[in-house]
């Protein structure tokens, strides 16, 4: 992995802050646990798996969007939101830590959804950056996102993005809200607000950007690494979705760009 501040460098593991005591993060922990071995890997597997979630899952959203506005809020201030979104980013933070230690039953309308992504196939949205599928299916990210009215945090984790909400708008989320009580993750038709899809367009042109600033040097050691172990590299899903790009948008979309 290579951090957005720094492409420059390869890092093993994302941004850390010492926020919370040996109890919490062993509270934490057992959600992290939980979902990588019933859902991310599972669905990494096999994208057409029907994934069963009890209450946990709840619990291991919560705790992310928790960490990622936190963490935004305090390297930017939310200085974009509006003061009510600020106030609605007040209550949400106090919520979720209320319902990570049980003290009440559900997060209210500070709600999650999770939304499984994987490569596209067809699409009637123009327009979209020839990396989509790359993002889609690799990118790893935390952000907030804001409109005129709406508000809330996001978490890209590869296949998965996770929307913590903030402030409420008016438009409906179908089939990607996740249950207190538990439920089903499986292959159906997802309908997020409308807004979204220019968040991913912007967040895609971000990542490319980011891949382009990657130093020359470093860029030969990555090839030179593939190259060694063909088929390693042809296994992965980033070769995968390598491929689904290079199928839509044609081989240009996936060729090393030149210095400059």
């Amino acid at each position: 992995m290579r951090l957005g501040k720094n492409t420059a460098r390869r890092v093993q593991d994302g941004i850390k802050h010492r926020w919370l005591c040996l109890g919490c993060e062993r509270r934490l922990s057992k959600y992290e646990t939980a979902f990588a071995t019933n859902v991310f890997h599972p669905y990494n597997k096999d994208d057409g798996a029907v994934i069963r979630y009890d209450s946990w899952l709840l619990k291991f959203c919560v705790s992310v969007s928790w960490r990622v506005l936190t963490f935004v809020r305090s390297e930017t201030g939310l200085e974009k939101w509006s003061s009510e979104q600020k106030r609605d980013a007040d209550r949400a933070l106090e919520a979720w830590r209320a319902f990570l230690f049980d003290e009440i039953p559900h997060p209210g309308r500070f709600e999650q959804h999770l939304l499984p992504m994987g490569p596209i196939s067809n699409s009637t949205v123009g327009n979209l950056p020839n990396n989509i599928n790359r993002y889609f299916m690799r990118g790893v990210e935390m952000d907030v996102a804001r409109g005129e009215t709406a508000a809330m945090s996001v978490a890209k984790m590869g296949r998965f993005a996770l929307f913590g909400i903030v402030t409420p708008g008016r438009d409906k989320w179908k089939g990607t809200r996740v249950s207190p009580g538990g439920g089903i993750i499986q292959p159906s038709q997802y309908v997020l607000p409308a807004g979204l899809i220019d968040y991913f367009r912007e967040r895609a042109d971000r990542l490319a950007t980011l891949s382009d600033s990657i130093p020359e040097a470093q860029k030969d050691k990555i090839e030179a690494a593939a190259l060694k172990n063909v088929d390693r590299m042809i296994a992965t899903d980033q070769f995968r979705a390598m491929l689904e790009d290079q199928r839509i948008f044609g081989t240009e979309a996936i060729l090393r760009k030149p210095p400059g």
